[in-house]
């Protein structure tokens, strides 16, 4: 692993029984909105999985995660709960059915989230930053959803509105997975949970560090760029 000299201590995470990487809650935030270290060790990483940070003088692990306990996901076997998915599992994308390279799960207690309501009939339940597709393309975070948009759904121009959303606090788990996306639209790394367009660990981490509301393509550019 590179040295960052950032002042942060950076080690692997550690693995669960069933494959998936377990990582205890952070105190200062979700994700990698820790610090900028870790958005840093992200980005030099190109495929990271959890951290252990010393940070303000404490330890803690952080993975990126952002949807919990109960999210429906669809599988190309059909839906699945997203606590039972595996590495190597094949979800449903745009580009069509692509493998989970890795499954991230991390514990959290009382975690800032928000809980959409869908015109679907569905919830789903995300860390603030959790990245949505919307018309155009364009990857726009949980935290700048508003009640009344709509998200897309299965089909390209389909949509799916939001009938309401509800800040909360969540204690459980989040989950995100990371995608063996090869495609340079970043279609096959878009997958859909409780049947709207979601993305994948690579483009929320990437879409963070662009710090905008960005096309899907554009973070998969630079998400490229850096892995060079």
């Amino acid at each position: 692993m590179k040295n960052l000299k950032l002042g942060v201590l950076l080690l692997p995470a550690f693995i669960g029984l069933n494959g998936a990487l377990q990582a205890d809650p952070c105190p200062a935030g979700h994700c990698s909105k820790v610090n900028d270290g870790v958005y840093k060790a992200c980005k030099a990483e190109g495929r990271p999985t959890a951290y252990v940070v010393q940070a303000d003088g404490s330890m803690c692990t952080c993975p990126c995660s952002c949807t919990g306990d109960g999210t429906s996901i669809s599988g190309t076997s059909g839906e699945i709960s997203v606590e039972s998915l595996l590495a190597g599992a094949l979800l449903e994308t745009q580009a069509g059915p692509t493998p989970i390279v890795k499954k991230l799960s991390s514990p959290v207690e009382n975690d800032k989230a928000f809980e959409f309501t869908l015109s679907n009939g569905k919830k789903l339940l995300v860390s603030t930053n959790h990245p949505f597709i919307v018309r155009g393309g364009i990857v726009k975070p949980a935290d700048q959803i508003q009640a009344g948009d709509e998200l897309l759904g299965r089909e390209e121009n389909s949509s799916i509105r939001v009938e309401s959303i509800m800040p909360r606090r969540y204690t459980g788990t989040f989950h995100n997975v990371i995608l063996d996306g090869k495609s340079a639209t970043g279609a096959d790394r878009v997958y859909l949970a409780s049947g709207v367009q979601s993305g994948d660990w690579t483009i929320q981490s990437y879409r963070d560090l662009l710090n905008q509301n960005v096309a899907l393509r554009k973070v998969i550019s630079s998400a490229n760029m850096d892995s060079q």
